[in-house]
């Protein structure tokens, strides 16, 4: 309550012995000054043939304007990325990669990143990794949680203790030390700053065939990087095409001489391998399902899934039976926007570039490619 009081006090004095002498000075000298000028100014102006030509002249000036940004285009970026706060390298594996795999990538990633920064470097506050959980990058269109995908992420300390040191440069060191690492598309990225925006480079190609699509999407990534556009870090699809499935194909005939449905032996693979709730443990407040499943050595095993027995009329019979396991590949994902099948590609820009003319660039080289009728290439 002192420290108000003495607060409010001080401001009384500043208000009463400097503020007010200030501006009763301002009112009788400079304003008076500021109105007079303005006014024969005016005056001036409004003489004879003068307002014509004070008309003309800035008319001039706005045609002079328009042609000046023309001749000399300003590098316009809207939200300029200053020294990052913090570095994120988003690793993307396969689809169907084995949860361990890309953990053992995650920490080569890790070693690589350290080569870097030194393991006791003052202006680095945390490196921490993520793999599966927590992985996805602002721009992901689909958040789910993958056991391909991993994420790195290194904290810097605030500005005023770096001692100069430039964290877009540790960046840049990064981004090359890490690029050369087989079986893996690896992205580096600093924080965004504004609001969430994605890429700035984002090319969206939309059609309804989902094969021409991709071949679509395929000979327009190979035109751009034809196109020798200075910049662009790496164009990478949002398309997942082989995403690994196991397909049981049932012989429905003989399936029906056991009296056994597809949804039998599909009901019985699910149980065995996502589970099943049987009952409900309750702690406090909280509930939490118990589930029937395989163990995780009998899940992981085809053989065993397939032997598994199924009841019929005349004894249990092994789904191999009247069931044969296929494996074969598939999309991840198919994403529309506005009703449409749409495949996009993204890419970061190199420092010292600037994402406008590079966008400006590749909206040049639509000129001289042939998209199908309709089929809809845009920068978004």
């Amino acid at each position: 309550m002192g420290s108000i009081i003495l607060f409010l006090y001080i401001l009384y004095l500043s208000e009463h012995f400097i503020l007010q002498p200030m501006i009763v000075s301002f009112n009788r000298s400079v304003l008076p000054k500021l109105q007079t000028g303005y006014h024969d100014v005016i005056q001036w102006l409004l003489v004879g043939y003068r307002p014509w030509i004070t008309l003309g002249g800035t008319f001039m000036f706005l045609i002079f304007s328009i042609v000046l940004l023309g001749i000399a285009k300003p590098k316009v970026v809207f939200f300029g990325e200053s020294e990052p706060n913090f570095v994120y390298v988003y690793n993307e594996m396969a689809a169907g990669t084995d949860l361990y795999e890309t953990d053992r990538v995650t920490k080569l990633i890790e070693d690589r990143v350290y080569e870097v920064i030194g393991e006791n470097n003052p202006v680095v506050e945390s490196v921490i990794s993520n793999v599966a959980i927590g992985a996805n990058s602002t721009s992901d269109t689909d958040p789910t949680p993958s056991p391909n995908k991993s994420k790195v992420s290194i904290a810097f300390v605030d500005y005023q203790y770096r001692n100069g040191a430039s964290t877009k440069e540790i960046l840049n060191q990064i981004r090359d030390n890490v690029k050369d690492i087989p079986g893996t598309e690896i992205s580096v990225e600093q924080e965004q700053s504004g609001p969430p925006t994605g890429k700035p480079i984002n090319i969206e190609i939309s059609g309804d065939d989902f094969d021409e699509l991709v071949r679509l999407t395929d000979r327009f990534k190979a035109h751009i990087e034809a196109a020798g556009i200075a910049g662009i870090e790496d164009l990478q699809s949002d398309l997942q095409l082989n995403n690994p499935e196991l397909l049981v194909d049932v012989d429905e005939v003989k399936a029906n001489s056991y009296g056994i449905s597809v949804g039998q032996i599909g009901g019985q693979l699910r149980t065995a391998l996502l589970g099943d709730p049987i009952s409900t443990y309750r702690e406090d407040e909280d509930e939490y399902d118990i589930r029937l499943r395989l163990q995780k050595s009998d899940r992981e095993n085809i053989t065993d899934l397939m032997n598994m027995k199924i009841p019929t009329a005349g004894g249990n019979i092994p789904i191999s039976a009247v069931a044969e396991p296929r494996y074969t590949s598939s999309y991840g994902a198919i994403n529309r926007l506005d009703l449409e099948r749409v495949v996009t590609l993204s890419s970061n820009v190199l420092e010292g570039f600037n994402a406008n003319e590079i966008n400006a660039q590749i909206r040049a080289t639509l000129s001289d490619f042939d998209v199908p009728e309709g089929y809809e290439v845009s920068l978004t």
